[in-house]
């Protein structure tokens, strides 16, 4: 488990060396699939969402946000009825607030 940690990091440090946040976004997704209970993907998400928007907005590092932003969309595009709203309005709530 621990190597595989290793490699998804290895792999998520090219991706931003390449400046490829839809890259990054696309490998931690399937992280999560791999390593998510099976229907808890959608929630995962959501959460690492608020993550890398924290972490680019203390750091001001538009990286990290352009990844939130496309993690953001790719849970959109997978949101189920009922997670539409949540998937929706979490960006929107997240770049409105003042850190």
């Amino acid at each position: 488990m621990r190597q595989e940690h290793k490699a998804v990091k290895e792999r998520l440090d090219q991706d931003r060396l390449r400046n490829d946040p839809t890259a990054a976004a696309d490998r931690l997704i399937s992280d999560l699939m791999r390593q998510s209970p099976s229907g808890r993907v959608f929630a995962a998400t959501s959460k690492m969402i608020v993550r890398w928007t924290e972490n680019g907005e203390s750091q001001g590092n538009p990286y990290d946000l352009n990844v939130a932003l496309m993690l953001a969309n790719r849970n959109m595009k997978r949101a189920k009825k009922f997670q539409k709203a949540t998937a929706f309005f979490l960006p929107r709530l997240l770049s409105s607030c003042q850190w």
